[in-house]
């Protein structure tokens, strides 16, 4: 991840240059709206979280390249920014946790719910053999 933040900070101040470079409203309109995006308030050192949706297609990549490696270490990373990635035969499901809930709290409350299910389901049946 330090490698991501050298290249964002890279891009932040080749934007200053660029918007230096384009007298044309609509280019510097541009650059400026691209350079709140990158920071938006926070410092560089946070940039890392403004790229989850990124990171997390990188992962669908890797899956897609069969890089297993870098598949499982990027759903490392991202369970700790509270990103559970569950893979399924459909590709993967991203759930953006909050109030510090890790993958294991996930899974429980999935497990929860499909017995909640299962139990209404079969609730049904005994009705309609009535």
């Amino acid at each position: 991840m330090a490698d991501l933040k050298k290249i964002l900070k890279k891009m932040v101040s080749e934007g200053y240059k660029l918007k230096m470079q384009h007298f044309r409203p609509k280019w510097r309109e541009a650059l400026e709206a691209a350079e709140e995006v990158l920071i938006d308030n926070r410092t560089l050192d946070n940039l890392d979280d403004y790229y989850i949706d990124e990171l997390v297609d990188i992962r669908a990549k890797a899956r897609m390249n069969k890089n297993w490696e870098l598949a499982d270490r990027l759903r490392e990373y991202l369970d700790t920014k509270s990103v559970i990635i569950m893979d399924s035969k459909d590709g993967q499901v991203v759930y953006y946790l909050t109030g510090n809930k890790t993958r294991q709290d996930l899974i429980d409350e999935q497990n929860k719910e499909r017995k909640l299910i299962a139990l209404h389901e079969a609730w049904l049946y005994t009705i309609k053999a009535k």
